[in-house]
């Protein structure tokens, strides 16, 4: 995604994604700024969406899988949704979605 969030942006964007913040908008090479833990490795093998800045306005939503299985399809286009509506409402462009939504081969 691309832009400046404005004031107070960056908050709402963590509440409507479920982000807990991390590291601090302040420090340069603080690039992990929201984590949420979908779920825990007990659970069946952890799953994590984060957010992530490369610069004042490079920012980047990932979803991590690991050591287990994946997120239903159904679950994961819901987050796709809710990050989608949370870029818009704050004013972000979203520059690419990997892998593509369905549909949009």
């Amino acid at each position: 995604m691309r832009g400046e969030f404005a004031r107070g942006g960056l908050k709402e964007f963590r509440e409507r994604v479920g982000l807990r913040p991390r590291g601090r908008v302040s420090d340069d090479w603080d690039q992990e700024l929201g984590v949420r833990e979908l779920r825990s490795k007990e659970q069946g093998g952890r799953v994590r969406l984060k957010l992530w800045r490369y610069d004042d306005d490079d920012w980047l939503v990932d979803l991590t899988c690991q050591d287990g299985d994946p997120l239903p399809s159904e679950r994961i286009e819901e987050l796709r949704g809710a990050i989608l509506d949370a870029a818009a409402h704050a004013g972000l462009t979203v520059t690419a979605q990997l892998p593509p939504p369905p549909g949009t081969d």
